[in-house]
């Protein structure tokens, strides 16, 4: 989305937090989609829900527009934060990546 559709959607600075760790502010979710556009991938560390983090891609078609997204959540505990980030975003842009192959 554009800044002028992302002010749209969020008119006030607070967000509503679900966590202890969601991003709380406007400021800090545009932040964190610049950090998103670049990497390539969103990541979540129990913003959502204490003790979950997830990984999530966008799938594009062969024109490159944004068709979908996948995303991988796990129990944080059951791997290294950062292990778990790096298994679940390799394989999963290897999964989106099949994906898009087989879009038009």
């Amino acid at each position: 989305l554009s800044e002028p559709e992302l002010l749209e959607l969020y008119p006030e600075e607070t967000l509503p937090a679900l966590t202890t760790h969601s991003l709380a502010t406007r400021s800090g979710l545009f932040k964190e989609l610049g950090r998103v556009r670049r990497d390539g991938f969103a990541r979540n560390q129990e913003e959502s829900e204490e003790g979950v983090g997830s990984v999530g891609l966008a799938i594009r078609n062969r024109r490159g527009s944004q068709v979908a997204a996948l995303s991988v959540a796990m129990p944080l505990a059951r791997l290294t934060r950062e292990k778990y980030f790096t298994a679940a975003r390799d394989r999963a842009k290897q999964t989106v990546e099949e994906i898009a192959q087989v879009l038009p």
